[in-house]
């Protein structure tokens, strides 16, 4: 624990002064110390209800209670806090007997310094759980982050346990059309492969996790539910899920060896999904490559504009989608 920092220090001892004396010899020490005082088992447990202590000293003497039955009671509160036992014995079969019953460490009164090496230790623990649960905290907040990234990613991405997919955002989805998120979970991802391919992905998959720097990319042929296949090349990376290891695929798909594919896709990006025309931008891009082309002799060109008489009535009247077909 870095000395500007507060340690959050519980204390059992007969009296307040005692347990001040402790914090002090500590703080001279050059720890910085929140004190929090209790006499007995109850006034540990209203302790206990708010900011947890990072570490608790139990001294002894008459009507404090004994080391053993403070463990006994944080373990009822499942409080993982390291116990100080202080007391006349510090013998080696009395320091056995602490460890047995969890303590932490045993010390005597009578040997300061070995109180000083002991919490030294306990605190450079608390420090490293402190940094651990700050670095969860910022790896949670990251993972997030990626997620929304990953939501919003052109690419095709899932991510897979044991063979079988937990994720999957919605180009992916859309590849191998699937409806909802709920659908994909479950699924082996050796449905989305090539029957001819299946021992090759196989091969490759147990290839990747036998081999700490194998190769991550893989081409290989895909199928859809329609039966049609298309090439892709995967790219494999270790990742997690709601804090289970798993593994991210990315699917780029190789259009340039699906010609029937990339014909389909090219035909769709140029339509009107409701007429079946020409969208606007196509239509823009023929208008203006027509515009600059060049032409020889009395060669002419006219553009021809078509609409229909009273179209906002028949919307109106007949609703969308009977106005719809008229448009058609």
């Amino acid at each position: 624990m870095t000395k500007d920092q507060n340690l959050h220090l519980l204390v059992l001892e007969e009296t307040g002064s005692d347990a001040e004396s402790l914090a002090n010899e500590l703080r001279n020490a050059g720890y910085s110390i929140d004190l929090h005082y209790a006499g007995d088992l109850t006034a540990l447990e209203t302790g206990l209800t708010g900011h947890a202590p990072d570490i608790i000293i139990c001294g002894s003497g008459p009507g404090l209670p004994d080391a053993a039955s403070v463990r006994t009671l944080l373990d009822k509160h499942k409080i993982d806090v390291p116990v100080i036992a202080i007391g006349d014995d510090a013998s080696e079969d009395s320091v056995v007997a602490a460890r047995k019953a969890g303590i932490t460490a045993l010390v005597s009164y009578e040997r300061p310094d070995h109180l000083h090496v002991v919490f030294r230790r306990e605190a450079g623990i608390v420090d490293l759980r402190h940094r651990l649960a700050a670095f969860a905290g910022r790896l949670q907040a990251s993972e997030k982050r990626a997620h929304v990234l990953i939501e919003n990613s052109s690419d095709a991405i899932a991510y897979i346990h044991d063979g079988m997919h937990v994720y999957a955002n919605m180009p992916y989805m859309e590849l191998f059309e699937i409806s909802s998120p709920g659908d994909v979970e479950g699924i082996p991802v050796l449905d989305m492969i090539s029957h001819s391919q299946r021992d090759s992905f196989r091969e490759f998959i147990k290839h990747y996790h036998d081999t700490v720097d194998g190769e991550n990319t893989l081409d290989i042929d895909c199928i859809n539910p329609g039966g049609e296949q298309f090439n892709t090349t995967m790219e494999f990376t270790p990742a997690s899920m709601d804090g289970e290891s798993c593994t991210q695929i990315i699917i780029r798909v190789n259009y340039g060896n699906n010609s029937e594919l990339e014909k389909k896709i090219k035909m769709l990006s140029r339509e009107d999904m409701l007429t079946g025309l020409w969208n606007r931008q196509y239509f823009m891009q023929r208008l203006e490559k027509e515009i600059t082309r060049e032409t020889g002799g009395d060669h002419q060109r006219a553009l021809i504009y078509l609409t229909l008489d009273n179209f906002k009535v028949i919307r109106e009247e007949a609703g969308i989608a009977s106005s719809d077909l008229v448009l058609c």
